[in-house]
């Protein structure tokens, strides 16, 4: 197309600068083509005039070329659409997702618009590849300044943080505000002090009533015996002194005293115990402190097992207690990643502190020794936790009766069992709440506590192991 635009702005720059001698060529030409062969006629005017038509809108510049050649474009999808059916019409519009609704002239109006705006967008795109093409590209020399660059800007940095740690070194002020930030304990956090840290370094420390060996050993984590942390008393023991009182011959005015014998003095062992609560907590006491002095990250966590201590000595006896914290303490130092302070070890607390059937003992009821279980009809426990053998009669009445919460004591005539007594016989009826889940009323209760199902009394009807007809 460019080479057809060339030849013919060529042909019409001769025509304008020599009108004779073009027609003189043309004459001459026309002379010799006729000459030549007379079979082939010189083109008519009218194609001139359309040629040279042609070459001046050539010349015209880009900004006025473009618009008409989408217009040619235009012209022709319009024409080569309104050729086509609308289901083909339909067809085109689903290939360019376009809207297919509407009369035929609407689906034409729409591919028309959707060509116009591919035209665009493809015309933008060559724009774009054309300048990316005539950008410049960086230079070596620019490539080198900017390397330059980065590598003065690197000393640069290298030389402040030098000079500012010279000046850190240098300065007394700088050095103690660092050690005291350094020396500050991270805050303290549940998740992070589960599992304690290395024990510290700290050699050479004495507390004031507590042996040095036990003071080892709660620095190395190992178990300590509280009864080594009491203070023992001392007495005395074949003592067997003599004074003597003389006066001086050479210096009647003075008096001279000698004594004569021996005292010795030794500590009375094992006297002193961890047999109550206030032993207990005096020894505690004494074991927290070095524990602030060695592991001071775990007072959260001791604090929650002093609590937890204090309550378990009022509800159970001081010796079940008591050894609850002795196998504690025991498992913690050999296992310290898998028993910690502020945890119930279900294991210890099973076997310390809920004694099992037949083991209970009336030495250890402490605080319980006025209650008296309806039960065994022994004191010193409830019957929700009574360790003795159930009898005969409340064996089929034992799922039911472990489950109740704990009942005040029974006293005097009302110490009879709540499932069987006279008092239930007055009424024929059974006890809807004995047999749905448990009477508060007790013995005082005017209903008979019998089972709904068979009529026996000793057990509920949800408990009762009668046969039940089918269906």
């Amino acid at each position: 197309m460019k080479i057809f635009v060339f030849i013919n702005l060529t042909i019409l720059a001769l025509c304008l600068a020599d009108p004779s001698g073009s027609s003189s060529s043309d004459t001459s030409s026309s002379n010799s083509s006729c000459s030549s062969s007379d079979e082939e006629p010189p083109p008519p005017k009218k194609r001139a005039r359309t040629m040279r038509l042609v070459d001046e809108e050539s010349v015209l510049s880009d900004s006025q070329h473009e618009p008409q050649q989408d217009t040619r474009t235009d012209a022709i999808h319009s024409s080569s659409y309104q050729r086509f059916t609308k289901e083909a019409l339909q067809d085109a519009c689903k290939l360019r997702n376009i809207q297919t609704s509407g009369s035929r002239p609407t689906l034409i109006l729409r591919l028309e618009a959707f060509d116009r705006e591919q035209t665009i967008l493809n015309s933008n795109r060559q724009r774009q590849q054309e300048e990316n093409l005539h950008r410049e590209t960086p230079t070596a020399s620019a490539t080198r300044r900017r390397s330059r660059r980065n590598r003065r800007k690197s000393r640069r940095t290298r030389r402040h943080r030098r000079r500012r740690e010279n000046n850190n070194n240098n300065n007394p002020a700088q050095l103690r505000r660092h050690f005291v930030r350094s020396a500050e304990a991270p805050p303290y956090t549940f998740e992070a002090n589960l599992h304690p840290p290395p024990f510290s370094n700290r050699q050479n420390i004495a507390i004031p009533g507590i042996p040095q060996q036990q003071l080892d050993k709660i620095q190395k984590g190992e178990f300590v015996n509280f009864n080594l942390l009491l203070p023992q008393p001392a007495s005395a023991s074949n003592s067997t002194q003599s004074f003597t009182l003389s006066v001086s011959e050479d210096d009647p005015g003075s008096l001279s005293i000698s004594g004569t014998g021996d005292s010795n003095h030794r500590l009375s062992k094992g006297k002193v115990k961890v047999s109550n609560p206030q032993w207990w907590f005096l020894a505690w006491s004494l074991f927290f402190g070095a524990m602030m002095v060695f592991h001071e990250h775990l007072a959260p966590l001791l604090i929650r097992y002093q609590e937890r201590i204090c309550r378990f000595f009022t509800t159970y006896p001081f010796q079940c207690v008591a050894d609850y914290d002795v196998q504690f303490r025991r498992k913690l130092a050999v296992n310290p990643t898998e028993t910690f302070w502020d945890r119930i070890d279900l294991d210890i607390f099973s076997s310390t502190l809920r004694p099992q059937v037949g083991s209970f003992s009336s030495s250890q009821a402490g605080s319980f020794s006025d209650v008296t279980c309806y039960k065994c009809k022994k004191k010193g426990h409830y019957a929700t936790r009574c360790p003795n053998p159930l009898s005969s009669q409340d064996q089929t009445t034992s799922t039911f009766t472990q489950s109740r919460p704990p009942r005040p004591p029974i006293s005097g005539a009302n110490a009879q069992n709540p499932f069987q007594g006279s008092a239930h016989d007055a009424s024929t009826e059974a006890c809807p709440y004995f047999n749905s889940s448990f009477c508060r009323r007790g013995a005082t209760c005017r209903y008979a506590h019998k089972c709904s199902y068979c009529g026996r009394p000793g057990h509920p009807a949800h408990s009762c192991r009668a046969s039940r007809p089918s269906g």
